[in-house]
């Protein structure tokens, strides 16, 4: 499986199965790879964790399921989420999922958001692990973007915080028989104080050699190599502020695939010198496509709309028929400087946040998915319409 060359990388962060409609069966599984298959789309990343299990029956961590049933009982299950639904009747549903994927012939990653601030938008709330609120001390306090909604990320610096998320990687690397991991640094790209990050770099890049140690030990149990994906953003400056010494990760040879981000869709990236720094040591490249947006902003954290309460994601109103010419022009922009492959981040999320597209409106499901059948390759994007905004104050459409 090491080094194979995906045409699209596709992450779920799980919300496919929290909107399954009735009857709630084990066979319904399958609707969150179905529409995958003939496409594009080679591996398929799964969020299970982010500072709690957030969607497997975790047993060394806190689990979101557990604590589901503990503070609102009156609504555990959660209607239509399929994974509580079965979680209550006594089945895990990630075997099911990951047979699912075997039979479709992908691959199947668990991904770790490794300092989601999700959880802040209800510090008391459901998201907020309790190792969170209860580590205030840890936080990134000098962090402003976002008017210090960001600050609510915890700081690497302390042990607690990387054990947290070794336990939750070494749990799923030997309960399940998954291909690999994914460390997603893009939720949010914070790990230190940033005025100390870039100082206390090599806390993290030792981190990162636990988890690959983790994978090596998991693989040679299971006969097979594990390997290792680290999702991060573009840019020296994001990365320095992050702490992220991606070039020491790779001339130790401890990520396998490297995915960059510039957390939003920005028609005017280059993915040089990453590209060639990668290949150098033998790691794979990978841009990340975005749902989002139709800006160009190079300060993600200004696209927030009210930077007062932002919400966790940028999320603004979406139309079919644009989104899905976004989507290509963002493919063919990655495509035409020919990384090994394509990573998609958050899709799903199109296709099934706010109305349930999928279930309610099945052609504009079918509109929308599409593109995974074309962004793998510029053969198949030859001669289909394609959208670019370079700026919010000039937007340029071109058709081919």
């Amino acid at each position: 499986m090491k080094n194979k060359k995906w045409r699209v990388i596709y992450n779920d962060d799980s919300d496919t199965l929290r909107r399954i409609p009735p009857p709630h069966t084990e066979e319904k599984i399958g609707l969150a790879i179905d529409y995958l298959k003939n496409t594009h789309v080679d591996c398929l990343v799964w969020c299970v964790g982010e500072m709690q299990a957030y969607s497997y029956p975790a047993e060394k961590v806190e689990s979101y399921f557990e604590k589901l049933k503990r503070l609102d009982p009156a609504n555990f299950p959660r209607q239509n989420d399929l994974m509580t639904i079965l979680y209550q009747r006594g089945i895990d549903y990630m075997p099911l999922l990951i047979k699912e994927c075997r039979k479709a012939k992908l691959s199947f990653v668990t991904s770790f958001r490794m300092n989601d601030t999700h959880l802040k938008s209800n510090p008391t709330g459901i998201y907020a692990s309790r190792f969170w609120q209860n580590h205030q001390h840890m936080r990134l306090w000098e962090i402003t973007d976002g008017k210090t909604y960001y600050n609510a990320c915890l700081d690497y610096s302390y042990p607690e915080v990387r054990n947290l998320y070794l336990d939750m990687i070494e749990e799923v690397a030997g309960k399940y028989d998954i291909d690999g991991v994914e460390l997603d640094f893009c939720r949010n790209p914070y790990l230190f104080q940033p005025s100390e990050a870039w100082s206390k770099r090599k806390i993290l890049t030792d981190f990162i050699r636990n988890v690959r140690n983790i994978l090596n030990k998991a693989g040679k149990e299971k006969g097979r190599e594990l390997f290792l994906i680290t999702r991060v953003p573009f840019g020296e400056e994001r990365l320095k502020k992050g702490g992220m010494d991606i070039e020491a990760w790779m001339n130790k040879k401890l990520p396998d695939i490297l995915v960059m981000s510039n957390m939003s869709n920005n028609y005017n990236i280059k993915i040089e010198p990453w590209l060639t720094k990668a290949h150098k040591n033998g790691v794979l490249f990978y841009p990340s496509i975005e749902a989002d947006s139709s800006k160009y902003n190079p300060n993600f954290s200004q696209i927030i709309t009210n930077p007062v309460a932002p919400w966790h994601s940028y999320n603004p109103p979406k139309t079919p028929e644009l989104i899905v010419k976004k989507i290509r022009a963002m493919a063919q922009n990655f495509l035409g400087q020919n990384p090994d492959g394509i990573y998609t981040f958050n899709y799903p999320c199109i296709l099934n946040e706010r109305e349930n597209n999928r279930y309610n409106d099945p052609g504009t499901f079918r509109l929308l998915t599409e593109p995974l059948s074309r962004i793998g390759n510029l053969t198949t994007l030859k001669g289909t319409a394609k959208y670019y905004t370079y700026w919010p104050e000039c937007p340029i459409s071109v058709e081919t």
